[in-house]
């Protein structure tokens, strides 16, 4: 949501463990004051990775919005189009087989098959 310095302190807070990868499960903008740099150091770290919330589309339909007026077009004016694009090629999903794990940002609906 936009917390950039509580991000990398809750990083931090793990004594830099040797990771595989950071996988955030979305929301990266809105709320915080620091949405483009918690959506840079993302997509410019190294095994780091992001799923998409419902929070990074609305701020995405306002960085391609026309509408000057629309609720996040002023925060997204400092985005760049890598940022964009990085932003918009966001899954939804994450896949990790060998351990059995989906990662989702809310949920899966009960009794509707993932692939629906």
């Amino acid at each position: 949501h936009g917390c950039y310095d509580e991000m990398i302190q809750l990083y931090n807070s793990t004594d830099n463990e040797d990771f595989d990868a950071i996988i955030c499960v979305g929301d990266l903008v809105n709320k915080g004051p620091k949405s483009l740099q918690v959506i840079r150091h993302i997509r410019t770290t190294p095994n780091w990775y992001s799923i998409r919330g419902n929070h990074d589309d609305s701020v995405l339909r306002g960085a391609l919005s026309c509408n000057e007026n629309h609720k996040y077009k002023q925060m997204t004016m400092e985005f760049n189009d890598d940022d964009i694009v990085w932003l918009a090629e966001l899954p939804y999903t994450i896949t990790i087989p060998n351990l059995n794990i989906v990662i989702v940002h809310a949920g899966f609906t009960p009794n509707v098959p993932m692939e629906e």
